[in-house]
């Protein structure tokens, strides 16, 4: 909030008419930042995301085996222990498992509601993008070794229960790279917002390789 407080007295910037876009962690960063549930000195009118982790507790509790290959590193490298993502790995210090480790390191809670609680598929995460009128384009891939494409779905279905605008993209056989075309969805809408030109649809589209 403080930092589009800034953009507003140094560059002139309508705090209102934003647009945000992220890939991966970026695309998390993105969504919470365009739900601002705490504070209200900007409103970002479209938010692209592409392949962001959607509910935490769940996927590090229930997909983090070899069926989701990427998982497993993300455990070390976000815990620091090369051997973190074995299943009778202990944390020298707290006892936990390398996956308790890291829904703590990166939630600050071993419980897996709670984690969920603290993710985009959150109450207060959805309410708040419904309550500014942000309009979502959320691409992702059907092969993702980070994210299960379930947990897509569920947080598709939670996004449309709530009213929110949504653009869904579903890239099948993409994996962690989600985006048909990354950069024409923010020109469009900064047209669309500046100029009047065509908006972004609403809907679900079905995309997929040719090889």
């Amino acid at each position: 909030a403080l930092l589009f407080q800034e953009a507003r007295r140094l560059l002139g910037i309508d705090p209102h008419r934003i647009v945000m876009m992220g890939d991966s962690r970026g695309a998390i960063a993105a969504l919470e930042m365009a739900a601002n549930p705490a504070y209200n000195t900007y409103t970002v009118q479209y938010v692209i995301a592409s392949v962001p982790a959607v509910k935490l507790g769940e996927q590090i509790v229930d997909f983090s085996n070899l069926s989701y290959p990427g998982m497993l590193s993300v455990i070390s490298n976000d815990t620091g222990y090369k051997y973190a993502w074995l299943p009778n790995w202990k944390d020298p210090e707290t006892g936990w498992s390398g996956r308790k480790l890291l829904m703590n390191n990166l939630l600050g809670t071993v419980d897996r509601d709670v984690a969920d609680s603290r993710s985009l598929w959150s109450d207060m995460q959805i309410s708040a993008l419904k309550r500014k009128g942000t309009k979502v384009v959320l691409s992702v891939g059907t092969h993702d070794i980070l994210m299960p494409f379930s947990l897509y779905l569920k947080y598709v279905d939670k996004l449309m229960a709530a009213g929110i605008p949504l653009r869904f993209d579903i890239m099948y056989r993409f994996g962690h790279n989600g985006a048909k075309d990354f950069m024409a969805y923010p020109k469009m809408a900064l047209r669309h917002m500046l100029l009047g030109g065509p908006d972004i649809e609403t809907g679900t589209y079905h995309w997929k390789r040719k090889s």
